[in-house]
C-alpha cells in the first residue's frame, strides 16, 4: 500500500473515466479518448468559427496537453478575436507574444518537414487573417468617432480617438513583422537568399499605402 489511502482495488472501483493502468505500484489514467474529443470539439468550432466554444475547448486542451502548439495557439487566439473594441491592442499584443513560443513548439514536436511546414503556414493564414479583422475593427471605431465629431468639433476627444486608432493598427503593424521575422528566422520558406529582418519602416510604408 506504501502509506496510499486505497488499495489498487478500491482505486479501481473509484475511476469512473478512462483506462486505469494498474501493474505495478502506479496508478495511470490515460485519457486520450477524452483529450481526442476535445480536439474535434475545438476543431469543430473553429469551422464553425464560434470563437467562444473554441477558446473554451483550447483552453481545455491545455491543462491536459501543455505542450500542444495547437491549444498554445488557438488558445490565445480564439480569446484575442472574442475582444471588444477597447481590448483590440491589448489582444492583438497577446497573439504577437505569443508566436515565438508557438513555432518553438512546432519545430520541436514535428520532425516531418512537411507537417511542420504545414502548421507554419497554418499559423501564419491565421495570424494574418486576424490582423485584418483587428485593423477592420481599429478603422471602424475610428470612423465612428468622427462621425461623432462632425456636429461638435472637440479637439481632445479627437486627439484621443486618433491614438487610439494609431495604437490599434500599429499592433497589428507589430504582428505581422513579428511573423515575418519568425518566418525568416525559422526558415519556414525556402528561397535561394534569405530576406533580411523586417523593421517597422516596411508595415508604416505599406500601411500609408493601405490608406491611401
Amino acid at each position: 500500500s506504501c502509506g496510499t489511502k486505497y488499495s489498487i482495488e478500491e482505486a479501481k472501483k473509484m475511476m469512473v473515466e478512462g483506462t486505469v493502468d494498474v501493474s505495478g505500484s502506479t496508478i495511470k489514467v490515460d485519457s486520450t479518448d477524452e483529450l481526442s474529443n476535445l480536439y474535434q470539439l475545438a476543431r469543430r468550432a473553429r469551422r464553425e468559427n464560434n470563437a467562444q466554444n473554441a477558446a473554451k475547448y483550447y483552453d481545455m486542451i491545455l491543462v491536459k496537453e501543455p505542450t500542444s502548439w495547437e491549444a498554445s495557439f488557438y488558445s490565445v487566439y480564439y480569446h484575442a478575436l472574442s475582444c471588444k473594441i477597447i481590448q483590440i491592442e491589448s489582444s492583438v499584443n497577446a497573439i504577437t507574444n505569443s508566436l515565438e513560443s508557438v513555432f518553438s513548439l512546432i519545430g520541436t514536436q514535428m520532425k516531418d518537414e512537411k507537417s511542420r511546414k504545414s502548421a507554419y503556414l497554418e499559423v501564419a493564414v491565421s495570424v494574418i487573417a486576424a490582423s485584418d479583422v483587428f485593423f477592420a475593427g481599429a478603422k471602424s471605431a475610428f470612423k465612428s468617432s468622427q462621425k461623432m465629431l462632425s456636429d461638435d468639433i472637440n479637439a481632445s476627444f479627437y486627439k484621443n480617438a486618433l491614438v487610439e486608432f494609431s495604437n490599434r493598427t500599429q499592433a497589428c503593424g507589430n504582428l505581422l513583422l513579428k511573423l515575418g521575422n519568425i518566418f525568416c528566422d525559422h526558415r519556414v520558406l525556402h528561397v535561394h537568399h534569405r530576406p533580411g529582418r523586417l523593421h517597422r519602416h516596411h508595415w508604416s510604408r505599406n500601411e500609408q499605402q493601405r490608406q491611401a
